[in-house]
């Protein structure tokens, strides 16, 4: 491939050259062989894929030149002396997508994270399920539901948009929330913690985002009891010339690991303890106290952001609230400015007649 104007590689690039049914006749100067093209374009269409849906870079369609090494890395694994391993990409989405979340709340106008996989985590998750069964241990572990069927199923409006949801998620309560969805192998196996703090850390394609599976428990089949606080935000990071910062804290709290441990009897009747929903109520408020399990010098940013959260949703309400009633203020001074136009320029007329009659006589 010739010299590309910049670090990222277009879209375009690939796909004339791979793409194309015949394109190896056109760019064979490029290739070693024909054989050799016909056994790269997998290669390619996984890297276009991945650069565009899973983890895109911009809304020009160009791919981050760090997606071809995950895509190497998932045909070819890695090697470790004699050893080749693979590795599920599972951390890395998430991490990008945690990241986008962020950066889109600071202001940023493209989603640089799988919004399809954040789309179907909002379904499956935010709409209740009708009648959800544990899946069939004999079907294929990673088959899914249709899409339209679902959408049927679950009686949703696939082209609802911002009307279809708002209202929903502004009177979202706990009793609507799918907590543990069917298609989830729930094991107790699940890791949710490190073995000194209460969160792990992905690394994604761009940086690091923390984690705490401790907070969602519900999710993984768990009871949820009050999650241990941690401060996790200097974990938030960018990549700086592709080096991951924290590398040490990364590895020492995915070797020291700590798993679910045994399941609820029923993970589609979700359990929590009393404790944790007084825990929830104050930490909402702003109004939760240190304890037992929250050291005085440690802050829980999560708990922040979502105080932060909660207060804004108020401020918007209101100041939504005051820009419809200064609208249809507005809305009826206008009306009545035009009503009076109208008789201002009926007088004028009639005025305008009478002078012209008199003239006459």
């Amino acid at each position: 491939m010739d010299k590309l104007p910049g670090p990222n590689i277009p879209l375009r690039k690939l796909y004339y050259r791979f793409g194309r049914a015949r394109a190896y006749e056109k760019f064979k100067e490029e290739f070693v062989s024909e054989e050799k093209w016909k056994e790269t374009r997998p290669f390619a269409f996984a890297i276009c894929l991945l650069g565009t849906m899973v983890f895109p870079q911009g809304p020009n369609y160009t791919i981050h030149p760090s997606v071809v090494m995950v895509t190497h890395a998932i045909f070819y694994g890695v090697d470790y002396g004699s050893a080749t391993k693979y590795y599920n990409l599972a951390p890395m989405i998430l991490a990008d997508i945690y990241r986008a979340l962020d950066k889109c709340q600071n202001g940023e106008r493209f989603f640089q994270g799988c919004n399809l996989i954040l789309q179907w985590w909002m379904m499956r998750h935010l709409i209740k399920a009708h009648n959800p069964e544990e899946p069939d241990p004999l079907r294929r572990s990673d088959q899914l539901a249709g899409h339209d069927w679902w959408m049927y199923h679950n009686h949703c409006n696939k082209t609802g948009g911002i009307k279809f949801w708002y209202p929903r998620l502004q009177g979202l309560r706990e009793e609507n929330v799918q907590w543990s969805i069917e298609c989830l192998r729930v094991t107790k196996q699940m890791v949710i913690r490190a073995q000194k703090v209460p969160y792990l850390i992905f690394a994604g394609l761009r940086g690091t985002r923390p984690y705490a599976p401790g907070r969602v428990l519900r999710q993984l089949g768990g009871k949820q009891e009050i999650p241990q606080i941690a401060d996790m935000k200097k974990f938030a990071t960018d990549h700086e010339d592709g080096r991951i910062s924290y590398v040490e804290d990364i590895r020492r709290t995915w070797k020291t690991r700590r798993v679910l441990g045994e399941p609820v009897p029923n993970r589609f009747l979700p359990e929590c303890s009393k404790d944790y929903k007084e825990w929830l109520k104050k930490s909402l408020a702003g109004t939760i106290e240190p304890g037992s399990n929250i050291p005085h010098m440690i802050a829980d940013v999560g708990v922040k952001h979502q105080i932060r959260l909660h207060r804004l949703q108020e401020k918007y309400d209101k100041n939504e609230l005051d820009h419809q009633q200064r609208h249809s203020e507005d809305a009826r001074v206008i009306a009545q400015l035009k009503q009076d136009l109208r008789r201002a320029r009926q007088c004028i007329s009639e005025l305008d007649d009478s002078m012209e009659q008199h003239s006459i006589g």
